[in-house]
Formats: C-alpha cells, sequence, structure tokens
C-alpha cells in the first residue's frame, strides 16, 4: 500500500509540473505574438520574457499568470490527494477493524492460580464469562449452568460453539487445555476439555455442557481431583517450574505422563533431563497418542532415594495403531535434597 501511495504522489508531482508548463507556453505565446517552438526547462521561458522590456504590462500580466497557476495546480494536488486518502480508508479496513480477529484476545504471561472455593463465590451459577485459550489467544462465551466441585459450563452461542470445536481441531475431545478466565479484574487460571457431556439448556448447537477446573476442584462422580485438569491449570498460571522444583519422585513422573497423555511436552519440560529434551525418540511421545491411561508402581528401592530412584508405570495408549500397552521404567535423579527431581532415563 505504501509503495501504491508513492507512485500516486509521483505521478501528481509530474502531471503537476506538465500542466504548469503547458499553460506557461500559452502565456508567453498570447503575450508576445512569438511563437516559442521548444523549451524544457522553465528558467528558458523566464529568459524569453524579459527580453520583452517595453512591454511591461505584458510582462506582469504573464507572472500574475503563473502565480495563479501555481496556486491552481496546488489546489488540484490537495483535492486529488483528499480522494486519494478517502478511497484508501474506503477500499482498506480501519486500523481497529484489521488489528486482530474477532475471536482473538491478547494473552497475559500467566494467570492467577486460585482455590476452587474462591472461584466458586467469584462465578456463580447462572454468570457469563469469557474464555481464553493460553496457547492461542481464541477466546470464547460461555454461561456457567451447573456443577459444585467444579463448574459445567455452555458455550454462550451457535458462534462461540464453533471457537471450541475450533480448538480442537473440528473434533469433539476430552484432552484438556490451559485456559485464562477475566474476571471482575482478575485474570484467573483454570483447565478445561472440550467433550460435550449430559444435559444442556441453551440455543447453541453444543449437545450438552462441558467442564471448567481450578485448583483443588475434583470430578462430581469419583470426587477425585483430576491430574491432568492440576497439571494445566499450573501451566495457565505459569507455575509448573515451581511445582516440579518441590515435587515427589512420583509427582515427576506423573508430570511426564500427564504430558504425554495431554500431548503436551510443556508440561514434562520442568522433570525432563537437558539430555532427554534433546532425544528425538522421547519427544516423538508427546506426539499421535489420541487416548492414554497409565498407573504409576511404587518407587524401587534398588538406590539411594535420597538422590537417585527407579519408578515404573504401566501404559494403555492409543493411536492410529490402535491399542498398545507398554511398561516404563524412568530413573531419577537429583543433586541434593533440596533439588527438584529429573528424569534422567527411560525405558520402554
Amino acid at each position: 500500500m505504501e509503495q501504491i501511495i508513492q507512485l500516486f504522489l509521483f505521478f501528481l508531482k509530474n502531471i503537476g509540473t506538465k500542466r504548469q508548463g503547458a499553460h506557461r507556453t500559452s502565456r508567453v505565446k498570447r503575450a508576445s505574438g512569438t511563437e516559442i517552438n521548444d523549451f524544457k526547462e522553465h528558467q528558458s521561458v523566464r529568459k524569453q520574457l524579459f527580453l520583452f522590456k517595453d512591454k511591461k504590462e505584458k510582462t506582469i500580466h504573464i507572472k500574475e499568470e503563473k502565480t495563479w497557476n501555481r496556486g491552481f495546480n496546488m489546489w488540484n494536488k490537495i483535492m486529488i490527494g483528499v480522494l486519494l486518502a478517502a478511497s484508501i480508508s474506503f477500499l482498506s479496513p480501519s486500523t481497529s477493524e484489521a488489528k486482530e480477529p474477532l475471536t482473538y484476545f491478547p494473552i497475559v504471561k500467566k494467570g492467577e492460580v486460585l482455590e476452587w472455593n474462591q472461584v466458586n463465590k467469584l462465578i456463580p451459577k447462572g454468570a457469563t464469562f469469557k474464555v481464553i485459550d493460553l496457547e492461542t489467544g481464541f477466546y470464547f462465551q460461555v454461561q456457567r449452568r451447573a456443577g459444585n466441585k467444579h463448574a459445567d459450563v455452555q458455550p454462550l452461542t451457535h458462534d462461540d460453539t464453533a471457537v471450541l470445536k475450533h480448538l480442537y481441531n473440528g473434533k469433539w475431545s476430552w484432552n484438556r487445555r490451559a485456559i485464562l478466565i477475566p474476571i471482575k479484574g482478575r485474570m484467573l487460571a483454570g483447565s478445561m476439555h472440550g467433550m460435550p457431556h449430559g444435559a444442556g439448556a441453551l440455543e447453541n448447537g453444543f449437545p450438552g455442557h462441558f467442564c471448567i477446573h481450578f485448583l483443588g476442584s475434583s470430578t462430581h462422580r469419583s470426587r477425585n481431583i483430576d491430574p491432568s485438569h492440576q497439571y494445566m491449570i499450573l501451566k495457565a498460571g505459569g507455575q509448573l517450574a515451581k511445582f516440579a522444583s518441590g515435587a515427589s519422585a512420583k509427582q515427576a513422573v506423573s508430570m511426564f505422563l500427564v504430558g504425554m497423555k495431554q500431548q503436551d511436552i510443556k508440561i514434562a519440560k520442568p522433570v525432563l533431563s537437558s539430555i532427554l529434551l534433546q532425544d528425538r525418540s522421547i519427544t516423538s511421545l508427546f506426539k499421535g497418542i489420541t487416548s492414554m491411561q497409565y498407573e504409576i508402581r511404587t518407587p524401587s528401592s534398588r538406590y539411594p532415594p535420597i538422590v537417585r530412584t527407579e519408578i515404573r508405570a504401566k501404559i494403555k495408549k492409543y493411536d492410529d495403531d490402535g491399542l498398545h500397552s507398554d511398561t516404563y521404567t524412568f530413573l531419577l535423579e537429583r543433586k541434593s535434597m533440596t533439588d527438584g527431581w529429573k528424569i534422567i532415563k527411560i525405558r520402554f
């Protein structure tokens, strides 16, 4: 667009110059009665004018005409410039319209990790609020309809349902996603899944409701705290590294397995050694899994538990090739009792 404007201004400049030259030529011819066939420089016109010293009136008349022509051409340029600006503003979207997509929200680095019993009061049943996806910045509106141990919500409109489905690549999914919720001047860290279930009452094209969890919230049936949701909440709050620094060896393995289950290596990153983070056979585990279950066994007593330990986990995972059952053995190490555990080796 900038190049087009520069080209247009260059065109105006040249047209204005040529038109001024044409006016001057005609005035000279009429004033002097002499044919001036060829001149390219305006200076040559001025030389011709001063040859007629005995015709001062005509000379003055010519100077006045030249001044008037300059003003006329300047007004032409101004008017054409105004029309150009109007055309550009009409054809191009305004800055406010083109700044960001309709469903995009400027993402803050982290949210506030708040206990469920506090969030329950901030977002009562019937409240309408915005849900922002941490990874993409896409947002949509929901209404809390029910839920005591966590929030059962529904998308507000068909458009909100479309945004939610887009976040899950067009397929409803139980996978957890880290979210941010702006409410009453605060930005809360939360976690959601994208699977419709149960009843729904809004005309929104969403067949049921979905769940949003906060720190310490639990499921309604089992009343258990869901590790996947809790780690996503810590991710939304920027607290994964802090949690990992004080986590037990079993919790460190849990972070790895949840990251693997949710296909999100960012959850496992704080507990992986730098060598494993560069190992493609390990990083590839965070891609292609559609569903997964795991069971962590008690730590082995093979090593001194203070600085090194070994933990096994039974894993069932589904991918494009079907079901796979494996046993993973994790070797963890830390330099001292005040340091966090790091997974330094994985056998599977």
